[in-house]
């Protein structure tokens, strides 16, 4: 049996990968988003990957992941996309704050 008939026999229902689609490395995949000036921290591909805007990647071996080429390019572009949408609302400050008391401190000053 070649072995690609066996990769093909093992996993039927994934899609083939072209041969042309390069492997990158997590270095290159940061400086592929930020730039190289200004590579994108590690720290932040993977909180993107963790909030599912970036696609995750595969291992290669025990300590080694690679992304495809065409899907960090796909991300890339989704992200240029939408840049003129506002951002998320996000909460700021501390809880139990003046501006934005801790519903359990409310209740224990209406109590008194």
């Amino acid at each position: 049996m070649k072995i690609d008939d066996a990769v093909n026999h093992a996993a039927p229902d994934l899609a083939p990968v072209p041969d042309d689609d390069e492997p990158m490395a997590r270095a290159a995949v940061c400086e592929y988003i930020g730039g190289k000036g200004k590579p994108l921290n590690p720290s932040t591909l993977h909180k993107l990957i963790a909030k599912g805007l970036f696609p995750k990647p595969y291992r290669i071996g025990l300590n080694s992941v690679r992304w495809l080429k065409s899907e960090v390019a796909e991300a890339r572009r989704q992200m240029l996309a939408t840049r003129d949408e506002p951002a998320p609302f996000r909460r700021r400050g501390r809880k139990g704050t003046k501006t934005n008391p801790h519903p359990s401190s409310v209740e224990a000053i209406e109590a008194v």
